[in-house]
């Protein structure tokens, strides 16, 4: 199996566990997330537009949209690590991850639909 292709909006799989688009996705939870800011922290405001703005949601459905995610994550934190390095397992085991995944969210939605009631 190949890995997302980069600057999809259409990511391989979404269609499986959802009945929107990914864009209409981050569009909904943007929306439900600025209808909270009265209760986010200062920081996490402070960089909502930008998120918004970059479209952080659909950025993750590609490799290289988490590539660019953990290198700027890596880049603010304050001890040493390699997450700028991730993206090269995520490409080695990408076939492992995905089976894994396969199975772990229709039981992760299962669950989430039982306690919903």
């Amino acid at each position: 199996e190949s890995a997302p292709m980069a600057g999809t909006t259409n990511p391989k799989n979404f269609s499986t566990y959802s009945i929107i688009s990914l864009d209409e996705f981050a569009s909904r939870t943007y929306n439900t997330i600025l209808s909270y800011t009265s209760v986010l922290p200062p920081r996490v405001i402070d960089f909502l537009p930008h998120m918004i703005e970059k479209n952080w949601l659909v950025n993750y459905a590609t490799i290289e949209g988490i590539g660019r995610t953990l290198s700027g994550l890596g880049k603010r934190v304050s001890f040493e690590n390699r997450m700028n390095e991730a993206t090269i397992d995520l490409n080695e085991y990408y076939a492992d991850f995905e089976e894994e995944f396969s199975i772990f969210f229709p039981q992760l939605i299962n669950f989430a639909e039982t306690k919903r009631g």
